[in-house]
């Protein structure tokens, strides 16, 4: 048995080396940009105005000239070729280019209107005032978005002005989700007593949909090791295959057999973590296969330690040790020593700082009060209880709880 730091650590680098592929702007959100872009011209490509007003000279209302006749009009797309001279001004409109002869614009609302073509100052704009410079923004060649960044519909606008069509990305993993165990059935079938319904594969399936991912391939297989096999060869297309139930000791749990015979090597079997204690991971070749427990919430334990951080290392994020953040416990929480625990909480911001609530929980086999929580409570093993006020690790769960790397 293997801490958990070993264990995501052998996670994370037995992760092959990241494959970069092209992709269209539509395509782009939620993906990991792998080459950084730079700008391909000045922004603003023009002196812009940036209020509606009149451009003028600002060395007429350095010498104290307050009336103005107006000699031509200016708009975003439409700009004024008219030289602007001593006393004159060109009526301008937000987003339009600076008119030649002018360097400063003042507002509309700073001016009197005297005639149809003339107006007088109010209040008297300084030199430069209301226009960006060309260039203000970002100069050619500056990198407006850096490899690495996850991308989101903001930075798409970043890209389309740099005039982006398609960007380099790191590929997705193509997924699997298997749920192992002859008691399992469909929500859509009859039940009998011995039976249970088969919570993993929806659970999963959406998982790995938040993460942006494609659809994964989803099976169930009963307790045979031929059924297994079969399940598995019909998902060798799979980057990371995830394999729910059948990992632990008893004569049922055939996973470990069923991988080995498909061509898998174990990488490691079992972890001093609770709840999630059998979990496996297996490799073949490029292809990885976790090993989780059938218990739904030790599934999904499994999923947001080890298999999330894999994932996210695969598509391109390098920093998948900065998952956690800190908080302090709202009240105390107690467990067993002996293993690194992982408690359901609830996150949140208390003036200055997170505070974490410890849900009431009885075990791995309480969905219910798992399902309410939105981050896990780490728990060093060898510590029986920590009291209430002590900064502590949390994992966040949801999406925007506590950093940006879940707005995959």
């Amino acid at each position: 048995m293997i801490s958990f730091q070993e264990a995501l650590r052998l996670c994370t680098t037995n992760v092959p080396a990241a494959t970069v592929e092209q992709v269209g702007l539509r395509e782009a959100p939620r993906r990991v940009l792998a080459v950084s872009v730079r700008a391909d011209s000045d922004f603003p490509p023009f002196d812009r105005v940036l209020m509606d007003g009149f451009a003028m000279r600002s060395v007429d209302v350095s010498r104290g000239w307050t009336r103005f006749r107006v000699i031509g009009e200016a708009a975003p797309g439409v700009p004024s070729s008219t030289p602007v001279g001593p006393g004159e001004a060109v009526r301008v409109a937000t987003g339009a280019p600076l008119p030649p002869g002018t360097d400063t614009v003042v507002m509309l609302e700073h001016t009197r209107r005297l005639a149809d073509v003339e107006f007088c100052l109010e209040l008297a704009p300084p030199p430069g005032a209301n226009v960006a410079r060309q260039g203000a923004e970002h100069r050619a060649g500056e990198v407006l978005v850096e490899a690495g960044t996850v991308l989101t519909p903001l930075h798409l606008a970043v890209l389309v002005a740099a005039g982006c069509e398609r960007i380099f990305v790191y590929r997705r993993p193509l997924l699997g989700v298997i749920t192992t165990g002859s008691e399992l059935v469909g929500v859509d079938q009859p039940r009998e007593d011995y039976q249970v319904r088969d919570t993993n594969s929806i659970m999963l399936t959406r998982l790995l949909l938040e993460l942006g991912l494609d659809p994964p391939f989803v099976a169930t297989s009963g307790d045979d090791v031929a059924r297994l096999c079969e399940a598995i060869e019909r998902a060798k297309r799979c980057d990371i295959l995830v394999l729910t139930g059948g990992v632990s000791v008893g004569h049922v749990d055939l996973v470990p057999t069923a991988l080995e015979a498909c061509g898998f090597e174990k990488v490691f079997h079992r972890v001093a973590i609770r709840p999630g204690k059998p979990t496996l991971l297996a490799r073949n070749g490029q292809h990885l296969a976790f090993g989780l427990p059938g218990n739904p919430v030790s599934a999904a334990v499994g999923y947001f330690l080890f298999v999330r951080p894999t994932i996210l290392r695969w598509v391109g994020v390098q920093d998948t040790g900065s998952l956690t953040v800190t908080a302090f416990l709202s009240e105390a929480v107690r467990q067993e020593k002996g293993r690194q625990g992982f408690h359901p909480g609830k996150l949140s911001a208390a003036e200055t700082q997170l505070t974490v609530r410890p849900l009431p929980f009885s075990g791995s086999a309480d969905l219910a009060s798992f399902s309410s929580a939105d981050c896990l409570i780490v728990l060093p093993q060898d510590v029986e209880e920590l009291p209430c006020r002590v900064p502590v690790d949390v994992l966040p769960l949801t999406r925007g709880v506590a950093n940006g790397i879940f707005s995959f």
